[in-house]
C-alpha cells in the first residue's frame, strides 16, 4: 500500500470514529456467499428500487428514497445476481454500451444479470464489464444504467449486511459522508454542499454529523461550513487538494 493510501485510510478511519459518521468495515477476499437480503444503497443514500413494485419484464430499476418496502428488498445470490420480488437486476437487451438502461427481468443466469462486487463498492456487470451507475448523479426516481467503471460516487453501492463485497478493505462511512472527485460536475458538488449547509447553518443542538472529503484536484466551489460539519482534503500533501471559488468559510453569527 502506498503512503498516500495509508494516509487516506487513516484519516477516514479517524473521522468515522471521532464523529460517529459511519462504521469502518473490513471485508476480506471471498466469492459471493450465502444470500443476504435488504437495501442496496448508493449515492446520497438513495436505495435501489423496483419502480412501482412491478414484476413486469423491462420494468425500470431506479434510485429512490429509502422506504423499507418490498421493492427495495434485494437478495444477493451466490451466482452474483441481485433479485427483488422474484426477478433479477438485468442490463436491457444484454447491452454493453455506456448508458444502457438497467431494468427487471426473469432470472436466466446470463452475464447480463451477474453483478460482481468490488472492494471499492463498485458492482461490475460480467457481460459488459461496465459498472452499475446512478445516471448523472440523479435524484430520487432516476433509472440506473451501466457505464465505464470510474470509481465515482455514483457507482459505489452498499450491499445488504452479510453479503460479500469482494476483496480488499472497504470502508463504509454511511450516507452523511460525501466523497468528491474532479470527475463530478461542479454543480452536483455545490448542490450537495448547499443542502448540508442549509440544514446545519443553525443546527447548534442537532444530532446530525457531516463530512466533506475532497480527493486530490482543484474544485471551483464555495464551501460554507455549518455546525458539526468537517471538510478534509485527501492526499499525501495539503497542496494536492485546492478549493477555489468562494473557498471554505463559516458564518460566525451563530
Amino acid at each position: 500500500m502506498t503512503a498516500t493510501k495509508q494516509r487516506i485510510l487513516a484519516v477516514l478511519a479517524a473521522v468515522a470514529l471521532v464523529f460517529g459518521i459511519g462504521t469502518v468495515v473490513a471485508h476480506h477476499a471471498s466469492a459471493a456467499t450465502a444470500t443476504a437480503t435488504g437495501q442496496v444503497t448508493g449515492y446520497q443514500g438513495l436505495c435501489l428500487d423496483d419502480r412501482s413494485a412491478s414484476t413486469a419484464n423491462f420494468n425500470p430499476v431506479q434510485v429512490y428514497t429509502c422506504n423499507g418496502t418490498s421493492a427495495q428488498s434485494w437478495s444477493v445470490e451466490s451466482d452474483n445476481s441481485l433479485q427483488v420480488l422474484g426477478k433479477c437486476l438485468d442490463v436491457n437487451g444484454a447491452g454493453t454500451a455506456n448508458g444502457t438502461t438497467v431494468d427487471l427481468y426473469d432470472c436466466n443466469g446470463t452475464g447480463a444479470q451477474q453483478w460482481v462486487p468490488q472492494s471499492n463498492g463498485e458492482l461490475v456487470n460480467t457481460n459488459s464489464g461496465k459498472c452499475l451507475d446512478d445516471t448523472g448523479y440523479g435524484g430520487s426516481g432516476t433509472q440506473v444504467q451501466i457505464w465505464a467503471c470510474a470509481a465515482t460516487s455514483n457507482q459505489l453501492w452498499t450491499l445488504p449486511s452479510g453479503s460479500s463485497t469482494g476483496g480488499g478493505n472497504t470502508p463504509n462511512f454511511g450516507s452523511n459522508v460525501y466523497v468528491f472527485n474532479t470527475s463530478m460536475s461542479t454543480s452536483t458538488i455545490q448542490s450537495d454542499i448547499n443542502n448540508v449547509w442549509n440544514q446545519q447553518a443553525s443546527n447548534q443542538f442537532g444530532t446530525q454529523r457531516y463530512e466533506f472529503m475532497f480527493e486530490p484536484g482543484t474544485y471551483n466551489v464555495s464551501v460554507p461550513v455549518g455546525f458539526y460539519t468537517e471538510v478534509v482534503g485527501l492526499g499525501q500533501n495539503p497542496s494536492q487538494t485546492v478549493i477555489t471559488g468562494g473557498g471554505i468559510y463559516t458564518n460566525a453569527a451563530w
